[in-house]
């Protein structure tokens, strides 16, 4: 089984629902991480945002705006910046015989910038996945080792969470722009899990707020991008959307998809932080699943899930703490080893329980009845609360002279002789729901209405009676055969009040039956070999089967008992009385058309 569910864990692995589910579990332990435990970041990352305002006061189309962040980056340059990072698209054209001057506006801006710090431009993608183009001009003026894609790789179902290495986009491979600012701030990029746990949610400076205070404000400059890595890009709430694990928006904190350069300057500040996180996989994944698979070893049920329930709330704090440490745990293999291996282990218990469950029907079947059966498996009985019965009845059945038989017999014939005669008459004792109280050597005591009540229980006695004198005929018929001697029987039925439950010690009982009426048929029975009678039973007995063929005995007299009205069935009788066709109801219903 172990074996199994590493198997199916490894199957999983590579499905995309694992990377799915795997990816919401990191959604869920970043937005905890940043609730229980935010991390302090290396807070020198600085938004210029073009947002509404912005956009109502430039009422010329982006596309003409050359001169508006040409005269930006000149007023941020002269606050001295670590780094300069435009994700902004720049124009494939010239626009100047529209407004002559427009790219030289621009252009004084690139060569103010890139004299005071790195330059970093994004680029856009066609609808072919190419790099769209940058006027010549524009290019030369920035350098084209400025240019990087404006695109951040994204998981399969649209969200950032992670930096990829470099790909192909139709050509030769590109830099992302967000390489390009990780090496303007003197780090080498790292591919891995962005922290969106780390740092306080970003604000930003409108853009036309930085273009008042060259002339108004210079010492603004200063103190806004002095030393700090200056991001410009839109901001507005339909501006750029990138799905994003959490919004670190700090003016849309409610939005699932907000501005790129909010996931840009996110991953420069992890990258600062050092919080790009690793996820864990090769061999110390395959351990953890391994791991995870424990409970299909732990025998027993409770302690399956009882293990399972430790080892999950183990791997919850592992994902949780480790991810706090710098590396992401995928959970879903080892969750999903977890649950299959306690589901296996519980299933082998279950079909386990349930094999010994037949096994003991199997073996105790013939022991006792169907009904005592069925209630010790169905927890029916109370061990520690005996039962009060008010109408109960008891056949007592011994063999004539199996003693005396028994002593010219081998042990081992004697005792399979007696083991054929209670194989014979056991099935007829259950079919009128007859509970076994105890054999007693060639004896055989038996109840009838308890553990479960029968109002006919006096009948039921009288029925089981005649069936297992048919029964003992039909062995008799094939000792014969066999050239063995026959069998002999005399039965004492007696009805009347009983208390039933476990006699005997908490390690060792049985269900037994202690009350007047079950000493009267063994007592009864005692009489039948003087009396010279098959059957004696006691006056409830012959009325509830007037048919049954008793000769009334009178008062008979009983050691240590009050004397007794009783009927009998003479040993003489060749044959069982004939059955009138009056049905009555056996085990579990079913009607039985031996009757008296």
């Amino acid at each position: 089984m172990f074996g199994g569910v590493l198997v199916l864990s490894a199957i999983l692995h590579a499905t995309a629902l694992r990377v799915q589910l795997d990816n919401a579990a990191l959604d869920t332990v970043q937005r905890l991480a940043r609730w229980a435990a935010p991390r302090a970041a290396v807070d020198d990352i600085v938004i210029v945002g073009i947002d509404e305002e912005t956009d109502r006061l430039f009422p010329e189309p982006m596309a003409l705006w050359h001169a508006h962040i040409g005269d930006a980056l000149q007023a941020i340059a002269a606050g001295r910046p670590k780094l300069i990072a435009l994700d902004v698209v720049f124009p494939h054209r010239s626009y100047d015989r529209l407004a002559p001057g427009l790219d030289a506006a621009l252009v004084r801006g690139l060569v103010a910038a890139k004299q005071v710090a790195p330059l970093a431009v994004g680029l856009t993608l066609d609808a072919a996945g190419r790099a769209r183009p940058v006027e010549g001009l524009l290019m030369a003026a920035a350098g084209p080792e400025a240019f990087g894609l404006a695109y951040m790789p994204v998981d399969p179902d649209g969200t950032a969470r992670r930096m990829h290495p470099p790909v192909a986009h139709g050509g030769p491979s590109a830099p992302l722009l967000a390489q390009l600012i990780a090496r303007g701030m003197g780090i080498a990029p790292r591919d891995g899990i962005i922290d969106f746990a780390c740092g306080a949610p970003f604000t930003y400076l409108p853009l036309h707020d930085v273009l008042r205070w060259p002339g108004t404000n210079p010492q603004q400059l200063l103190r806004s991008f002095e030393g700090k890595v200056v991001l410009l890009g839109h901001v507005g709430p339909d501006s750029d959307p990138v799905r994003q694990p959490l919004s670190l928006a700090g003016w849309a904190p409610a939005a699932s998809s907000p501005p790129g350069v909010v996931l840009l300057a996110q991953y420069a500040r992890a990258l600062r932080s050092d919080r790009i996180v690793q996820q864990l996989q090769g061999w110390p994944l395959a351990a953890l699943i391994a791991t995870g698979a424990l409970p299909v070893l732990v025998a027993g049920l409770w302690r399956t899930w009882a293990v399972a329930w430790l080892l999950a709330a183990g791997l919850a704090a592992l994902v949780y703490f480790a991810f706090l440490a710098g590396t992401f745990v995928p959970p879903l293999c080892p969750l999903f080893a977890l649950g299959a291996g306690a589901t296996m282990r519980s299933s082998f218990e279950a079909f386990r329980h349930r094999r010994d469950r037949l096994a003991i029907e199997r073996q105790f079947g013939g022991y006792v009845s169907e009904n005592l059966l069925q209630a010790l498996l169905a927890g029916e009985i109370d061990p520690t609360q005996p039962t009060r019965h008010s109408n109960l009845a008891f056949l007592y059945a011994d063999l004539r002279g199996f003693t005396t038989m028994a002593e010219r017999l081998e042990p081992e014939e004697a005792l399979a002789r007696l083991n054929r005669y209670y194989e014979a008459i056991t099935p007829a004792i259950h079919a009128f729901d007859g509970t076994i109280d105890n054999f007693r050597g060639d004896g055989i005591l038996v109840i009838f209405g308890a553990p479960r009540a029968a109002a006919d229980a006096a009948r039921r006695a009288a029925l089981a009676t005649l069936a297992i004198f048919d029964q003992l005929a039909r062995l008799n018929r094939e000792l014969v055969q066999e050239g063995r001697e026959p069998l002999q029987m005399g039965v004492g039925l007696a009805a009347g009040h009983a208390v039933v439950g476990n006699v005997g010690t908490a390690t060792r009982h049985g269900y037994s039956a202690v009350g007047d009426a079950v000493n009267v048929a063994a007592r009864l029975q005692a009489l039948c070999k003087p009396l010279g009678m098959r059957v004696i039973a006691t006056t409830q007995i012959t009325q509830s089967c007037a048919e049954l063929g008793l000769i009334p005995l009178g008062q008979l007299e009983l050691a240590g008992h009050a004397p007794v009205e009783a009927f009998g069935m003479p040993a003489s009788e060749s044959r069982v009385p004939a059955r009138p066709s009056q049905p009555v109801m056996g085990a579990h219903g079913a009607v039985v058309q031996s009757q008296c």
